[in-house]
């Protein structure tokens, strides 16, 4: 597993490299805490599970502390587990995964973090033929690494290398304006990495006429796979929309737009349905807004201003800015309205990115080393 730490809210500039079964010492967790503080600590630690086959799964989930300390575990954006705090802090779940691969998330948070451990194997109940890997792709690395790091750590005994794993493509969507062949400056990381991840709780709300979304800056360049929009019961949508990203002081057009089919027909990617779009490039430190068109009150979207039961994770290199909107509307239209709290963000849509790794980084890299 990979992963980044973040204090009060801002990357710490720290990666983490974790290999399952592996139960930190007190010396690391203190190791941590000196590095990230007690008050609002953060460990967000990647994977990817492969199985061969329909399977049960176990996992041993050990770790937090009375004092703010929760450890999260995620998979496919859905949280499946906790530990700590009022919570017992050591607890094997057994549930059954589909055949193929799937995002394993572990979220350490504090207060003081206590201790962490996570065991994952194949269960004696369930379909014995199948094999489990648990994978850090290559580009899942290289993603992680991309930020920078002023320190890494490393916890536990290396597994066998894994190999570089592809994510499914999703269904090619019916529109697209904007640029389809950007000036590419540098070598992209391979894979699909998403903009933000949603375990469902309270739903923010419904809108008709409504143009609605969240604003960001990014600190890499990156270029848009695939655009999409928030499916709180993962049972298809109640409408089609159109979902579009706009550069804030271009009023014109769209940078990118696609129309999210009705139904089941978008490809599920955590909470979110998804089609592909032309790649186009989105520039590190300018201001974005990604919003979707909500034509009634039919598909909801989520908030942190109503946070019950609800979690939301932003890719690191995004920096969230506000909710964007624009109402009334009977279609796409730029969204000239803003609320500047982070908070208010309205996720409904949402986009898949690739990472620009800049050629004069790369150079100066190699000359270092």
């Amino acid at each position: 597993m990979v992963g980044r730490g973040y204090s009060n809210g801002k990357d710490a500039n720290l990666f983490f490299t974790y290999h399952p079964g592996h139960k930190l010492t007190r010396d690391e967790i203190q190791e941590l805490q000196k590095n990230l503080g007690t008050e609002n600590s953060r460990v967000e630690f990647l994977t990817t599970l492969s199985l061969t086959a329909d399977a049960d799964v176990s996992f041993h989930h050990v770790g937090g502390s009375s004092n703010r300390g929760v450890h999260h575990l995620l998979l496919d954006g859905k949280e499946i587990h906790a530990v700590g705090d009022d919570r017992n802090k050591d607890e094997t779940l057994v549930m059954h995964v589909g055949r193929g691969q799937h995002l394993l998330s572990w979220v350490l948070t504090g207060g003081d973090l206590g201790n962490a451990q996570l065991e994952i194997k194949l269960a004696n109940t369930g379909n014995q033929d199948a094999k489990l890997e648990i994978l850090a792709p290559a580009d899942m690395v290289a993603f992680a690494r991309s930020i920078g790091a002023k320190q890494e750590f490393v916890y536990g005994t290396p597994p066998q290398a894994a190999p570089v794993t592809a994510a499914k493509p999703a269904p090619k969507g019916p529109e697209k304006v904007g640029r389809t062949n950007p000036r590419r400056p540098g070598a992209r990381v391979p894979g699909k990495f998403d903009a933000v991840a949603v375990a469902p709780g309270a739903t923010s709300g419904r809108g008709s006429r409504l143009v609605s979304g969240w604003e960001f800056k990014l600190k890499e360049n990156v270029q848009v796979t695939e655009l999409g929009i928030y499916d709180h019961d993962q049972n298809g949508l109640g409408e089609a929309h159109e979902v579009a990203i706009w550069d804030v002081e271009n009023q014109k057009e769209p940078v990118v737009k696609a129309t999210i089919p009705a139904g089941e027909e978008g490809t599920l990617v955590g909470t979110f349905r998804c089609v592909s779009v032309d790649r186009v490039e989105l520039q590190a430190g300018r201001r974005y807004a990604i919003v979707a068109h909500f034509a009634n009150l039919v598909d909801t979207t989520v908030s942190l201003l109503n946070s019950d039961g609800l979690s939301v994770a932003y890719a690191p290199i995004i920096e969230v800015l506000g909710r964007r909107f624009a109402f009334p509307k009977d279609a796409m239209a730029f969204p000239s309205g803003s609320a500047d709290e982070p908070r208010q963000a309205d996720i409904g849509p949402t986009f898949r990115f690739d990472v620009v790794v800049e050629k004069k980084k790369k150079v100066a890299e190699k000359k270092e080393n």
